[in-house]
């Protein structure tokens, strides 16, 4: 799961904005992301709150703050990306002492302040049952880049693989270690009724996408999972590439515990079959070419030049685990990077 938490920061940058003389930009020293602050309200080195977007705040902290007109869902409440005179602004920051009376000792404000985190509803297509996951599968979620910069560091001089974030829902096509097929939707197995058949069983029975696993899962200790997303008509989530027909496009092969390298991915599924790949074999830094990954997110869809792409995913050709410091020392090395542009339109 990518690490979500309402933290004490410390300004690190303040710089103009380029078309509003009231405002500034900003960011602080966790992470990358850049908000919109009051000119002249903090400088470098100033204690604050950082509240990242997806934060659904209570009543109590969005009165304090004043904020509800900037909030997005159906009780303003949520805070997403917004564009303010043509800059993004990806979160909020407040001093402490405007929400709190004492936060000594509380690095991570979460709980404290009553946030939490936003979740799209899972979107059930009649005919299943949502169950749990198979062991050993978990959900699928990836750190951001703009919060581990020095993971993004480890990632510049190494050969990687670049592809589209894509806009649907994430799916898995698997067999347990037992034999058993299963079908997901990235929180919860779908289980066919009795008597009915679900639209993501009868996709993975017509594309026969269970049989790519052959050879992979054959002992009682391996799972393995083709994991992808599942887009166009009737996916649930609205055809946002107005595609003819559903498609899944393949982001992993996950067996057992271990995820398969690029090029046995590449080896078992058609390029037609996999999420777009913007580059591969290339360094990080050769890539993005003196671009910021945020620059570098941004642009349209491969698969419609009309559309907006969500962002981009970085892995390295050759896997590897890296400490995020979130608890884990030994987390898969990828990292997501979403496009300003995009969620300045959609999130």
């Amino acid at each position: 799961m990518s690490t979500f938490s309402v933290t004490l920061e410390r300004i690190a940058a303040i710089w103009p904005h380029p078309a509003a003389d009231r405002l500034e930009l900003a960011r602080v020293e966790s992470n990358t992301y850049q908000f919109c602050v009051r000119k002249g309200e903090y400088k470098v080195g100033d204690e604050v709150v950082y509240i990242p977007i997806d934060a659904v705040l209570p009543d109590a902290v969005i009165d304090k703050l004043g904020v509800r007109n900037f909030l997005a869902g159906k009780e303003q409440n949520r805070v997403h990306t917004a564009e303010l005179r043509g800059q993004p602004s990806q979160g909020l920051v407040c001093r402490p002492g405007s929400l709190l009376e004492s936060w000594a000792g509380h690095a991570d404000l979460t709980g404290l302040l009553g946030v939490t985190k936003y979740d799209p509803p899972d979107y059930e297509i009649p005919g299943g049952l949502l169950t749990a996951l198979p062991t050993g599968l978990g959900v699928y979620d990836i750190e951001n880049c703009e919060r581990h910069a020095a993971v993004v560091e480890l990632l510049m001089n190494r050969p990687v693989q670049v592809t589209e974030k894509l806009e649907g829902v994430s799916v898995a096509f698997g067999r347990t270690a037992g034999g058993d097929l299963f079908v997901t939707q990235r929180t919860a197995a779908v289980k066919e009724k009795d008597g009915e058949t679900h639209p993501l069983w009868e996709y993975a029975r017509a594309k026969r996408w269970h049989s790519c696993l052959a050879g992979l899962a054959e002992g009682v200790a391996d799972m393995a999972a083709v994991r992808g997303e599942y887009i166009g008509p009737g996916c649930g989530r609205g055809n946002y590439y107005d595609l003819k027909a559903p498609e899944l496009r393949v982001f992993d092969i996950k067996v057992g515990t271990r995820y398969l390298p690029v090029q046995q991915v590449t080896g078992r599924v058609l390029t037609s079959e996999r999420v777009p790949v913007l580059a591969e074999g290339v360094t990080l830094r050769e890539w993005l070419d003196s671009r910021s990954l945020p620059e570098a997110s941004n642009g349209m869809s491969v698969l419609n030049p009309n559309r907006l792409r969500e962002g981009i995913v970085i892995k390295p050709m050759v896997e590897g685990l890296v400490d995020f410091g979130v608890g884990d020392p030994n987390r898969r090395l990828i990292l997501k990077q979403r496009s300003p542009k995009y969620l300045a339109k959609h999130g």
